[in-house]
């Protein structure tokens, strides 16, 4: 069974979302196409399991459009991090919790 944690911060003119797990991390050769429609690591799921390759795509999209991004960091011994990146919509959200740890699940 694996454990996902979820942090939040806002260093500065941006806000910081950290998805992570422990389990067993993803290559790093698998990183450019990771976002690509349809694309599935583990291509013995199939579309009947409902695995259609198009969450990671769809939400780096998503981000795109809000101004952000995304960035993957995985060790194949402490598993996978996706850091989602998004500009504060207010100077006063940034300036009240700048450098602070605003969320922890």
């Amino acid at each position: 069974m694996y454990t996902a944690f979820v942090g939040a911060q806002a260093p500065g003119p941006t806000v910081e979302i950290v998805v992570s797990d422990d389990g067993a991390g993803i290559p790093a050769t698998e990183f450019a196409n990771l976002f690509e429609p349809f694309y599935r690591i583990d291509r013995s799921r199939s579309r009947k399991t409902g695995a259609y390759g198009l969450g990671l795509s769809i939400c780096k999209r998503i981000l795109e459009l809000q101004g952000g991004s995304v960035a993957i960091q995985s060790n194949p011994t402490r598993g996978v991090s996706f850091i989602v990146i998004l500009p504060t919509p207010h100077d006063s959200i940034r300036n009240s919790h700048a450098g602070e740890d605003i969320a922890r699940v």
